[in-house]
């Protein structure tokens, strides 16, 4: 009977043991994984009325998103290079992309995610750009609804008059 109980140790013991060493692992790879990825690339865009001065004289690279500005989007003499201005209605910063072409949907009005740094003049130096979209399908030759209203606040938009039951 002793001899029992000295073997039910041993298992219980045994297995303390290996579900230990399996969790000190699992967290050993979970702290690599974060590790490897470092902070930046597991966070988001930030809009422009997000971003602070550390964040613009950091020299860090930065992704920012919001809406292409409309008339803001220009190409530069040379050809390769577009200066644009970047909102979210609330703040905007300018930025620069050197380039043979931006993605096929990035345009005025629409949504884009820049990823850079800022330079000296505060000027968003752009090395990537992803243009953003909606989920509504059109077709080409259809008619496409203009985005001149796209920072329109919603105190701007009508009011409906809140009807009463008799």
């Amino acid at each position: 009977m002793a001899n029992e109980k000295k073997k039910m140790g041993y298992k219980k013991r045994r297995r303390l043991l290996i579900t230990s060493a399996s969790f000190v692992v699992l967290v050993a790879v979970v702290a690599l994984v974060f590790t490897a990825l470092g902070g930046e690339s597991i966070s988001l865009f930030k809009k422009p009325s997000e971003l602070t001065e550390a964040d613009i004289n950091s020299g860090r690279r930065i992704k920012m998103g919001g809406l292409v500005k409309p008339d803001s989007l220009m190409r530069l003499e040379d050809g390769l290079t577009i200066e644009f201005i970047i909102t979210d209605c609330v703040a905007e910063h300018k930025a620069r992309y050197f380039g043979a072409k931006p993605p096929a949907l990035f345009e005025e009005g629409q949504g884009a995610i820049v990823e850079g740094k800022f330079n000296a003049d505060r000027v968003l130096i752009a090395e990537s750009i992803l243009a953003k979209h909606d989920e509504n399908y059109t077709p080409r030759g259809m008619e496409v609804e203009s985005n001149d209203g796209v920072c329109e606040h919603p105190s701007d938009t009508p009011q409906y008059e809140e009807m009463s039951s008799p």
